[in-house]
């Protein structure tokens, strides 16, 4: 009952019933899921012990200038530093079961579309909750590896980018039920971007001539891997 009214505030009657169906799962589930305290659907595991949801990606850029973090094949791929194949929906989902609230969308608030200098200006800040950003994967000879996801990704100028949370400010319904970081595959935005999922409080997230792929850091094109949120409150201080 407590998770459903989390999703009851966190959005629309939508995920009510998405979230009827995730809570059918988990208890369905019995032992087995208390025992790997892991909830697993659509591409998406819930470990709820460690608050934390994990999903799979590949690196989609070595090089360049990049405006996402993370987007979804119907997104802006030429843009983003790492695509995954989940689709927004679950994963949002799968936050309001852990029982993030994200920000409260504002009426006024629509999708940007084309993210360039005129759409930013004016842009205020995401309210939402602080949420880390991590990546795991296997280098070259099979160790696992992992970082904050910042550390694949640096300033135009060549500055490192502080280490630290990202926004979940959870997007947004538009006209007709749809959700806005499905329809435009927005899962995590350098730029500030109402739309999408996660979005960047460090400097710059009102430039989209900033952002760079941190090459030379970065694992090989296509290389499998999982991305790790967790709320950053019960992050372990690294």
């Amino acid at each position: 009952m407590n998770v459903m009214l989390r999703i009851c505030r966190g959005g629309c009657w939508f995920f009510v019933v998405v979230g009827c169906f995730l809570l059918t799962g988990f208890t369905s589930n019995g032992e087995a899921s208390s025992a790997e305290s892991e909830v697993v659907f659509g591409g998406v595991k819930v470990r709820m012990l460690t608050r934390t949801v994990v999903f799979s990606a590949r690196v989609n850029a070595v090089e360049g200038s990049i405006e996402y973090g993370i987007v979804t094949p119907a997104g802006p791929t030429h843009e983003s530093l790492l695509v995954t194949e989940i689709s927004p929906v679950n994963l949002h989902a799968a936050m309001l079961l852990l029982g993030i609230r994200g920000g409260a969308s504002q009426p006024e608030e629509k999708s940007i579309g084309q993210i360039n200098t005129d759409s930013l200006r004016g842009m205020r800040d995401l309210a939402g909750e602080s949420v880390s950003v991590r990546v795991v994967w296997r280098d070259s000879n099979g160790v696992r590896a992992e970082c904050g996801l910042e550390a694949w990704m640096r300033y135009a100028d060549g500055r490192r980018v502080e280490a630290g949370p990202w926004t979940y400010n959870g997007s947004f319904l538009l006209d007709g039920g749809r959700f806005a970081a499905d329809t435009e595959g927005a899962v995590l935005c350098l730029v500030t971007n109402p739309a999408a999922l996660l979005n960047n409080p460090r400097e710059g997230r009102l430039d989209d001539h900033v952002w760079e792929v941190a090459s030379g850091v970065i694992p090989p094109l296509q290389t499998p891997l999982e991305v790790e949120l967790k709320l950053f409150s019960t992050d372990a201080a690294k």
